[in-house]
């Protein structure tokens, strides 16, 4: 699910033309996305001011003639109008010829919107009013060349950056990446339920796709699949014969039905292939692990939790309990309280510490989320203290390289 706002959607993209201008390459920003997860939406509106490039890794902004503007759409658009590789051209600029490090993305969330089915709007938790700005995650430099131009896609997450609560709000919690699409390639596939499951539908399972990295693995897309089970996960980097990637699938509200296949290669240019069954048996190359067969069981009750709502708190689970990210980054991390039966409370009240806010700085916080900004290389360890007892902690670590 992406696009290039961090939610659910997937992205923006500058593809080159053959013009070429003063030295430079004539580049195209192009907005792209993927499905949204939730049926009831109508619209996803993005207002998106302008984008920016920079060949410097120093996102700080102490040089503002360092950032250069690609595109001024002023204008919003709908995330998921944007999907399965679809794109938006949102401008086109004359770029010189270099190693474009860092990408921003300028929106305007008084401008922005989640439009319901019905046309009503969904409230949503925006950092700021007005002009917000969105830094993309640059895992390589982004090649523009005076013969050629350039291809940049800038990937934003829809699912992973609005996040509803427990009140039917969303959090805005972006999430975005900038690729070269010359170096990605797709992983698609289709998703189907096993032998005695039935009453489950094919449409809206989540898709998760990890990358297997030396001894960890780090979400890097998400999706979901069309009415017939179908999904495709574009601009996914093509890492070579030494890593591969992991793609798991479950229904919403049943995250306990996990399937999982792994070692999936990505080759530039080129599309891989990826089927997923869910159900009983957890084996074999995505089995789906617990209950599920004729007679599901509820998804797990935590809307009603023990002690009123705010208590009794048991320990506090933080997602993601580790994370490694780039200079310029712009990350998140949600703490969330628990009981001794790991049910969800309502209560998301906070003291909030980092233990070195010279590698990652705090930009926003609410509703048991807190945003962070990557500055410079090192690790920083961010906890989340219960407000009544500040014995009762949860931490995660954060890695900038």
């Amino acid at each position: 699910m992406r696009t290039i706002l961090r939610a659910a959607l997937v992205a923006l993209a500058a593809a080159a033309c053959s013009d070429i201008s003063g030295g430079g390459g004539r580049t195209q920003v192009l907005l792209t996305d993927s499905p949204f997860p939730y049926d009831s939406i109508e619209a996803v509106n993005v207002y998106v001011a302008r984008i920016e490039v920079s060949t410097s890794t120093d996102t700080s902004g102490g040089d503002p003639q360092s950032w250069i503007t690609v595109a001024t759409p002023e204008r919003a658009f709908n995330m998921l109008d944007l999907q399965n590789g679809s794109s938006a051209l949102l401008g086109e600029s004359d770029l010189a010829a270099a190693q474009y490090a860092a990408v921003r993305m300028v929106i305007n969330t008084s401008r922005s919107s989640i439009v319901r089915n019905d046309g009503s709007q969904v409230p949503v938790e925006w950092p700021v009013a007005g002009e917000l700005t969105l830094y993309a995650f640059v895992e390589q430099p982004l090649a523009i060349t005076a013969s050629a131009g350039g291809h940049i896609v800038i990937d934003f997450d829809v699912g992973r950056s609005f996040v509803m609560n427990i009140e039917g709000r969303f959090t805005f919690l972006p999430y975005i990446r900038a690729v070269n699409d010359e170096l990605t390639g797709t992983i698609q596939g289709a998703v189907s339920y096993a032998p005695g499951v039935t009453g489950m539908s094919l449409h809206n399972i989540a898709i998760e796709v990890y990358w297997d990295c030396d001894m960890c693995a780090s979400l890097v897309a998400t999706g979901r699949t069309d009415a017939q089970g179908h999904y495709a996960i574009p601009l996914l980097r093509a890492y070579g014969p030494t890593n591969s990637y992991t793609v798991q699938a479950y229904p919403p509200g049943y995250p306990w039905m996990r399937a999982s296949v792994a070692g999936i290669m990505v080759t530039a240019g080129s599309t891989s292939t990826a089927n997923l069954v869910i159900g009983p048996d957890s084996t074999g190359g995505g089995g789906g692990g617990g209950g599920c067969c004729d007679s599901l069981p509820p998804p797990p009750d935590t809307t009603t939790p023990p002690g009123g709502g705010t208590g009794p708190v048991d320990h506090i689970r933080m997602t993601p309990a580790a994370q490694t990210v780039n200079v310029g980054d712009s990350i998140s991390v949600l703490a969330v309280k628990e009981d001794s039966l790991n049910r969800a409370l309502t209560d998301n009240a906070f003291l909030w510490t980092i233990s070195d806010t010279t590698v990652v700085r705090r930009t926003w916080q609410g509703g048991g989320w807190i945003l962070l900004r990557a500055l410079k290389s090192g690790g920083a360890t961010v906890t989340a203290r219960d407000t009544l007892n500040a014995a009762i902690a949860g931490t995660a670590t954060v890695t900038v390289r």
